[in-house]
């Protein structure tokens, strides 16, 4: 009796091997089309991810030695500016900091504000007084002036030797 049962109970699970055999590949052409675009789909997710986790860990990395070091974000992304950008100016590395760090370099109307700011800082330390290397006494009179004193008046204000 025994034996009879576990015949009964082997062919009933052969039956549904078989069956789920059958069933698994009667796939259709459609079916195959579907199963196959979600599996190109399930890969760019997976790379995405991937990426995504490998940008982080990279963060991550920049992020460590700054804490060891004990050097403020602020000022680490001064130091930044100055040595990758060549900004130098206190005022614009503070407009930068104001407009999102480094991101905003890439902004091309920031990027012109931050150049123009430069520029006019440069023109005006460039700029010479017009009378400099002049004396007292023709920053006082014009040419026209001084022809046109007397003697004893040009005494007056000239300095004696």
């Amino acid at each position: 009796m025994e034996e009879d049962k576990k015949e009964v109970n082997d062919s009933k699970d052969i039956e549904q091997k078989e069956t789920a055999d059958t069933n698994a590949t009667t796939l259709t052409v459609d079916d195959y089309k579907k199963l196959e675009a979600e599996k190109v789909a399930l890969e760019d997710k997976n790379a995405k991810l991937y990426a995504r986790l490998k940008k982080q860990e990279e963060s991550s990395k920049v992020a460590q030695p700054l804490k060891e070091t004990g050097v403020n974000p602020t000022e680490f992304t001064k130091l930044k500016l100055k040595v990758d950008f060549g900004i130098t100016d206190p005022e614009a590395i503070d407009f930068i900091l104001k407009n999102g760090g480094e991101e905003a370099l890439k902004n091309p109307y920031i990027k012109k504000t931050i150049d123009n700011m430069i520029e006019q800082k440069r023109v005006e330390a460039a700029q010479v007084e017009g009378d400099t290397g002049k004396s007292e006494i023709d920053k006082k009179y014009t040419q026209d002036q001084l022809k046109s004193m007397s003697a004893e008046e040009l005494e007056k204000i000239l300095p004696h030797a």
